[in-house]
């Protein structure tokens, strides 16, 4: 109920929020060491193709990824999803992997105690995540994100300011690893438009250890396993990559939506068990993108 009121008090979706959308901070510049897609070693055979380098890239890589990638003819309309490629229809490019889309993970979510929480098998121990919100009377709301194991907390980190968005994005663990998804929230007040602004920076956490801070990235986000391998984006020196396996790819994208809630959620990246697909900006353009293991 704690959180429920002080969610009201923000007055979720009001014409202050234009519609919740929540923006990520801007790359900075920092040392790269990834390599561009174009200098990605590709499979053999016929299947990898550059059907247009100027516009669309549909390729395969060594580690059995395929990313295809449409350009549309405007950004993506909202309520319902729609969008408009500039080759061929939505319809038709949403039914190729239509399959590989439906296998998502299950909700591993729930409240209890006024706490939003998420939990996961860790060998014979119960990995518990939880929202943590501390207030007084003299300042606002703030959020912090702990990590539970057997009751005991082994790592915590600030979450920001309370808003519409929920700061615990996901917790993970595989191969004896374990994996917490935060988006930390800050909030301005625009006096020129007379709204609230709430920017989100995503950190994913492995084993206790920021990726941001050890791979010089500025955020990380959309972590998954993706045909039982770990898969996230991150945002460096400017671009949007991706690290799939510990193989870190460049996609020369400069946004992908994400974090946004009520309608700007649907141009949040959708996750399925192989594949994940999401819209894209470069150059200005807007592209919808596939990456996945396909049979």
């Amino acid at each position: 109920m704690r959180r429920l009121n002080l969610l009201i008090s923000l007055l979720i979706c009001s014409p202050f929020l234009y519609g919740c959308d929540l923006e990520t901070s801007q790359p900075a510049t920092s040392q790269s060491t990834e390599v561009s897609i174009r200098d990605t070693e590709l499979s053999p055979g016929p299947t990898p193709t550059w059907d247009n380098l100027s516009t669309e890239m549909h390729v395969t890589l060594t580690s059995g990824l395929r990313i295809d990638e449409y350009a549309l003819q405007d950004s993506p309309d909202l309520e319902p999803l729609t969008f408009v490629p500039l080759q061929g229809s939505q319809q038709e490019i949403l039914s190729q992997h239509e399959e590989e889309r439906s296998p998502t993970y299950l909700n591993n979510s729930f409240f209890t105690d006024n706490h939003y929480l998420m939990s996961a098998d860790f060998g014979d121990q119960e990995l518990v995540a939880r929202e943590v919100i501390t207030s007084n009377e003299n300042k606002p709301a703030r959020l912090t994100i702990e990590v539970m194991l057997s009751d005991n907390v082994i790592y915590s980190i600030p979450a920001g300011d309370v808003s519409p968005l929920m700061p615990l994005q996901g917790l993970w663990t595989f191969d004896g690893h374990w994996v917490v998804e935060v988006a930390t929230v800050s909030q301005t007040y625009d006096a020129r438009h007379n709204e609230n602004v709430f920017q989100a920076l995503g950190h994913i956490i492995k084993d206790s250890e920021d990726l941001n801070q050890s791979n010089a990235y500025l955020e990380t986000f959309g972590f998954q396993l993706l045909n039982g391998k770990p898969f996230y984006f991150f945002s460096r020196d400017g671009e949007i990559g991706f690290s799939y396996d510990t193989q870190e790819t460049r996609l020369g994208y400069t946004s992908v939506p994400h974090y946004g809630c009520c309608s700007a959620a649907e141009l949040n990246p959708r996750p399925a068990k192989n594949m994940v697909s999401f819209f894209a900006q470069k150059n200005g353009d807007w592209y919808y993108v596939e990456i996945g293991v396909f049979e």
